[in-house]
């Protein structure tokens, strides 16, 4: 992850963010019809992925942060392969996200994404957090493991065809 916000500032002027968000959205759409409907050979989803692929998938999570604020999707996509319990796939996209978030501060300030609108903007939604923290926690603990998952995969479809939406309408 810190390698890809390191490379997205880097590159931050050079690639289409539009692009960009077109192939997270493409990934994550493919994604969760896969996990939905089994498209493709179910042996491959239930491999290891190791720590070339674990690498790979959080170095591209955190250059599309970066770059397009759309990492997440890529994140998921790896979580969702994992076979995680629901407590462990929240801590870990929670403990992922914090790290990145707090990490991509001085490159943003860096590269000047901080405006005084910015700022103010953050400030006003920082007083939702709670209420999003609270709705989080509450649906990972009613929910049981399956329907958590299959809510989690079809908010990753939803998110997919948004970005791609984004992404051709931008």
């Amino acid at each position: 992850g810190l390698c890809g916000i390191a490379a997205g500032s880097l590159v931050f002027s050079w690639l289409s963010t539009e692009a960009l968000v077109m192939i997270v959205g493409g990934i994550a759409l493919a994604c969760a019809l896969d996990c939905l409907f089994g498209l493709r050979r179910r042996w491959m989803a239930d491999a290891d992925p190791g720590p070339v692929a674990s690498f790979a998938w959080s170095a591209a999570a955190g250059l599309v942060g970066a770059l397009a604020h759309a990492g997440g999707p890529l994140l998921l996509v790896y979580l969702l392969r994992r076979h995680l319990s629901k407590e462990s796939f929240v801590a870990t996209s929670v403990v992922y996200f914090a790290a990145m978030n707090i990490a991509k501060i001085g490159p943003y300030f860096a590269l000047n994404l901080f405006t005084d609108q910015v700022l103010q903007l953050a400030a006003l939604l920082a007083v939702l957090a709670p209420i999003g923290v609270w709705v989080g926690y509450t649906a990972q603990r009613l929910l049981p493991e399956v329907p958590f998952f299959r809510a989690a995969t079809l908010l990753l479809g939803i998110t997919g065809i948004k970005l791609m939406a984004d992404a051709l309408f931008a």
